[in-house]
């Protein structure tokens, strides 16, 4: 689905919907009388916008399973940071990656003000992450090296001086 880059929502829930008052409303008449609703849930897959090398969305392969009396209301926070990836080749991918929390909460038939289902709220950051592929020369990775050797032989250096002040005390 496309959304405009703005905060907003999308859900599934029980009922028939209908619009009352420019509003989404549901009927759950049938909640007076079945209190019990089945709301588990995967989500198999969740993004926005296409996928670059090494995302990782959070809410992939999440399985909610409802094992009480009552119906539940599963609600997802999530924040979308728009995202720039720049390959090697120059090639740009314009974007999304996101961050999610989540909030499960347990309704007794009659609760005003909260159907039971599953609820998405989502919010655009105004920072823009960039990410550009690259690879660093061979003269920093010899530098690197002849750091860590460095590094090496300055701890060596000063284990033998204690040992050797240590022995020179006794």
């Amino acid at each position: 689905m496309k959304v405009n880059k703005i905060s907003g929502n999308f859900h599934v829930a029980p009922g028939q919907s209908y619009k009352s008052n420019n509003q989404h409303v549901h009927d759950l008449d049938i909640f007076k009388f079945a209190s019990n609703f089945n709301m588990s849930h995967t989500i198999h897959y969740l993004g926005f916008g296409s996928k670059f090398p090494g995302v990782v969305n959070p809410l992939d392969e999440t399985t909610k399973i409802w094992t009480h009396e009552g119906a539940p209301m599963y609600q997802y926070f999530i924040k979308i940071v728009p995202t720039v990836y720049q390959y090697r080749s120059g090639k740009i991918l314009d974007t999304n990656q996101y961050s999610a929390t989540d909030y499960e909460r347990h309704l007794h038939a009659g609760a005003n003000h909260a159907i039971p289902g599953v609820f998405f709220n989502f919010d655009f950051s105004p920072i823009r992450v960039t990410y550009r592929e690259g690879s660093h020369t061979f003269a920093h990775f010899l530098t690197n090296v002849c750091a860590i050797v460095g590094g090496v032989f300055t701890i060596a250096s000063m284990i033998d001086s204690i040992i050797f002040y240590w022995f020179k005390i006794k």
